[in-house]
C-alpha cells in the first residue's frame, strides 16, 4: 500500500476528498487538515477534521485515507464514500450541538457525564499525553465524557488535560466521581459466551447484590466480566466493589485477562497457571486480531488481602 500511496491516482483522491470535507464544513468553522499517523511504523495519511462547539471542547474526526482509498479501488464510487462521509460528519455535529461539551469548563456541570474507559497505554500513549488516566500495568483508566447514543452508536470524548486544570479539582476525587459514574451508567455483570443470546434479558449476568442469584463454579474456566452494554466492559473489574465481590465468589484471589477492551476473563488462581493464560491470550490476538479492541496480553492478579489489582511479573 506504501507505493500506491505515492501515486497520482492516490493523491489526487486525497485532494478530492480533502476539498469536499473542507466544502462541506465551510460553514461550521471547522478545520480540515492533512496529517500523519505518528503511531504507525509507516505513517498513514489522515484527514482531520476539528469542529469547535460553544464551549472549549473540540469535536476531532479522523479519516483514514488509505483505508478510504482501498475501498475505492475494491468498488466503491467516489460518490458512496463521500456520503458516508457526509453521513460521519453531519453525526458529528449532531454531537457537537446537542452533547455536554459545551459545558466542559464547569466541573459542577459536567461531573454526572464523566466516566472511565480503559485504553491500552502503549498504542494510546501520545493521545493520552493530552489527557487525564491512571496507569495499571499496561492499562490507561482514561478519563471521559459520555455523550449518548447518536444514530445507534455510542460516543463518548477524552476529557483534555488543560480542561481538567481549570477545573482546580483535586484527581482522586474526579476519577472516584467517574468510576461512580460508570458503574451507574454501565453496571457490570457476568456472562459466558455459550449464552450470548441472553444479553438482552436485564437481569441477565448482574450479581453484585448480596441475594443475587448468580454464581462462580471456582473452576478452571474463565467467567467474563463485563458492563451491561458491554461497551468498554473491560472497566467493569476496576469498578468499585467489583474485583472485590468477585474474589468473594470465587472464594480465591483472583487471575484477570483482556481478552479485549469490552470484557475480562476471571479465574481461579488456584486452578490455573498465568503462564498458560498469558499463552492463550497470545493465541487469541494472534488467531482474531482487532486493533481497535486490544487491551492487554499481560496477566493480572488481584490480591483479595490487598483489595488491589495488578501485573503478574514475567520471568
Amino acid at each position: 500500500m506504501k507505493k500506491e500511496r505515492e501515486t497520482k491516482e492516490y493523491l489526487e483522491f486525497v485532494e478530492q476528498f480533502r476539498a469536499f470535507l473542507i466544502l462541506m464544513t465551510e460553514e461550521w468553522g471547522a478545520k480540515v487538515t492533512l496529517q500523519k499517523d505518528s503511531e504507525e511504523e509507516e505513517p498513514e495519511d489522515l484527514l482531520v477534521v476539528e469542529l469547535r462547539g460553544d464551549g472549549p471542547g473540540i469535536h476531532i474526526q479522523r479519516f483514514h485515507m488509505a483505508e478510504i482509498y482501498q475501498d475505492f479501488r475494491l468498488g466503491k464510487t467516489m460518490e458512496e464514500l463521500l456520503s458516508e462521509a457526509s453521513d460521519c460528519l453531519e453525526r458529528c455535529r449532531e454531537i457537537e450541538k446537542s452533547s455536554p461539551l459545551g459545558h466542559m469548563e464547569d466541573y459542577e456541570s459536567i461531573r454526572e457525564y464523566l466516566v472511565i474507559r480503559p485504553l491500552n497505554y502503549e498504542k494510546n500513549a501520545e493521545k493520552l499525553e493530552e489527557g487525564v488516566c491512571e496507569v495499571t500495568g499496561d492499562i490507561a483508566l482514561t478519563l471521559y465524557v459520555s455523550i449518548g447514543n447518536f444514530s445507534g452508536l455510542y460516543t463518548s470524548s477524552m476529557v483534555p488535560k488543560v480542561v481538567f486544570d481549570g477545573w482546580n479539582r483535586i484527581r482522586e476525587q474526579v476519577m472516584k466521581d467517574a468510576m461512580e459514574n460508570t458503574y451507574r451508567l454501565f453496571p457490570p455483570r457476568l456472562f459466558n459466551w455459550l449464552d450470548v443470546e441472553r444479553f438482552e434479558d436485564e437481569d441477565y449476568g448482574i450479581f453484585m447484590e448480596r441475594d443475587s442469584s448468580v454464581r462462580m463454579d471456582g473452576g478452571a474456566c474463565a467467567t467474563f466480566v463485563t458492563t451491561k452494554s458491554q461497551i468498554n466492559g473491560a472497566v467493569a473489574i476496576f469498578l468499585p466493589g467489583v474485583a472485590k465481590r468477585l474474589g468473594e465468589m470465587m472464594g480465591n484471589d483472583l487471575y484477570i485477562a483482556f481478552t479485549s477492551m469490552h470484557e475480562a476473563a476471571i479465574h481461579n488462581c488456584e486452578k490455573v497457571y498465568p503462564e498458560t493464560i498469558r499463552e492463550s491470550l497470545k493465541d487469541l490476538n494472534r488467531e482474531m486480531p482487532s486493533d481497535d479492541d486490544f487491551l492487554s496480553e499481560k496477566v493480572y492478579y488481584y490480591n483479595r488481602g490487598k483489595d488491589r489489582i495488578e501485573v503478574v511479573l514475567e520471568y
